[in-house]
């Protein structure tokens, strides 16, 4: 063809390198159209087949992952206060929901038979001291025997012993606070007789919390004092950042676990005594990682892979790409190969996505 129209040139007396540059140029614009038009052809037979669906641009951001374990919420000042003696309730001082302070007198049993006898001693241990007061000064002088002696000073002191334990006897009649905080049950009525290990008055202090949990020992090595933690009160659906303060040393021989505490002070949530918490321990972390939605990664027998967004002379078509994960965690996945920042992933609609497949979003 370019023989002949070099021909033709040459017979209308043309140059023939500008005629030749000139039809090139024209042809290549000729093809360009061509490519256009073939394209919106395509387009507009296709058009039945393009399925719309929502993309997600790929950015780096933080991930972290966390160990699951579920604990218990526990105050070491929760105390139930027992009766220490028997006798008769006196006087209750207390209801529940009372604000007590340490050393607060709560319960008083009957203390009248008591301090009788504690009257009756102190007169006989008056007469004894005297007694022995004057047996000591004649036997400083060699007056009388030593056995009147040492039986004044015996008396004295036996009497002496009986009052202190009158004395311990009589506090265990008087029943206080140990602690300052809440007063949670009363479980004994004025009137009521009142037994030794009887429990009496339940009082709580929530100002301070540990949390208890047990950890598999194949975290022993990532579990450390100073860890950072989250704690996750399901009944609450509030979360709280910590760290935990106690690693157990020893494993248990029979679920193969190790004990951790996190210790909580002026929690600014209503956490209860017993409360269930899922401690999450954080053992890993990427600071700029490409992260995706755990339910778009799909599989198939060549591994796992996602559906991008590619534009192809002017169109959008969905393409299969091959990744590797790294670690999932809370519905999303740190992608370790295949995706980069900036490109869009499909997230919705990539079910019945097939290779090249023409896409609107």
């Amino acid at each position: 063809m370019v023989v002949a129209i070099f021909a033709m040139m040459q017979a209308c007396g043309e140059k023939p390198q500008e005629s030749l540059d000139t039809l090139l140029a024209n042809r290549a614009e000729l093809d360009e159209k061509i490519e256009k038009l073939q394209s919106q052809d395509t387009v507009s037979k296709n058009k039945g087949k393009t399925k719309f669906v929502e993309v997600r641009e790929v950015q780096t951001e933080s991930f972290s992952h966390f160990i699951e374990v579920q604990g218990v919420a526990d105050t070491d000042k929760n105390i139930l206060l027992t009766a220490k003696t028997g006798g008769t309730v006196e006087v209750v001082y207390v209801k529940e929901g009372d604000a007590v302070k340490k050393g607060q007198l709560l319960v008083r049993l009957d203390d009248n038979i008591i301090l009788n006898s504690m009257a009756e001693v102190r007169t006989s241990l008056a007469f004894a001291t005297e007694l022995f007061e004057k047996q000591k000064s004649l036997w400083e002088q060699k007056i009388g025997s030593e056995v009147q002696y040492l039986q004044a000073k015996n008396n004295k002191e036996s009497l002496e012993g009986r009052l202190s334990t009158l004395r311990e006897q009589l506090s265990m009649t008087k029943v206080t606070s140990p602690i300052s905080g809440i007063v949670e049950n009363v479980n004994i009525k004025q009137g009521e007789l009142a037994a030794p290990g009887m429990p009496l008055v339940q009082v709580v202090n929530l100002s301070e919390f540990e949390i208890k949990a047990t950890v598999a020992e194949n975290y022993s090595m990532a579990i450390k004092n100073g860890t950072s933690v989250k704690l996750y009160f399901p009944d609450l659906k509030e979360e709280i950042d910590s760290e935990i303060s106690f690693v157990g040393n020893v494993i248990d021989p029979i679920n193969r676990t190790f004990n951790v505490v996190i210790r909580l002070k002026n929690p600014n949530i209503p956490i209860k005594p017993n409360m269930i918490v899922v401690v999450k321990v954080q053992d890993f972390t990427e600071e700029a990682g490409i992260v995706v939605p755990l339910n778009v990664i799909q599989s198939s027998d060549q591994g796992k892979y996602v559906y991008v967004a590619s534009d192809e002379n002017g169109v959008q078509v969905a393409k299969k790409r091959s990744v590797v994960t790294e670690i999932n965690y809370n519905g999303m996945a740190l992608i370790k190969e295949g995706l980069s920042a900036n490109e869009k992933i499909v997230t919705f609609g990539f079910q019945d996505l097939s290779d090249g497949q023409m896409i609107s979003f």
